[in-house]
């Protein structure tokens, strides 16, 4: 069973029901309460005790920060505030972009995944 962290708008998300058929999900459909989850998204030494990481994976709905903002604006505020909160996450995410904002966010995202790949490349095999 995976543990996933997923993050929309939407209290009645189809894919959510789905996901839940079979794996352990946490939905939240507001920003803060996600953003405080990102946190246990990593393992963590705090004194003697390691805290393994609660999630597996992560799905974050581009929506679900700024929902109701004009489109340009909500794409700035993904590229350069949201999708900063998950450089140092180390599970995989998944970014479930809506149309309005995808051409504005491509390259932002496929920055952010090349910059993930590098984290996770040795250090004695990138060039």
């Amino acid at each position: 069973m995976i543990r996933i962290l997923y993050g929309s708008p939407q209290a009645d998300d189809p894919l959510v029901a789905k996901l839940s058929k079979e794996h352990e999900v946490t939905h939240h459909t507001e920003w803060l309460p996600f953003h405080l989850d990102l946190w246990y998204c990593k393992d963590r030494k705090i004194g003697p005790k390691i805290i393994e990481a609660r999630y597996d994976i992560i799905y974050y709905d581009t929506r679900l920060y700024g929902e109701n903002w004009l489109p340009q604006v909500r794409a700035e505020n993904f590229k350069f505030g949201v999708l900063r909160c998950f450089e140092r996450i180390e599970v995989p995410v998944r970014f479930l972009v809506d149309d309005e904002i995808y051409e504005s966010v491509e390259n932002a995202l496929k920055n952010f995944q090349r910059r993930k790949e590098k984290q996770q490349t040795p250090i004695s095999d990138r060039t």
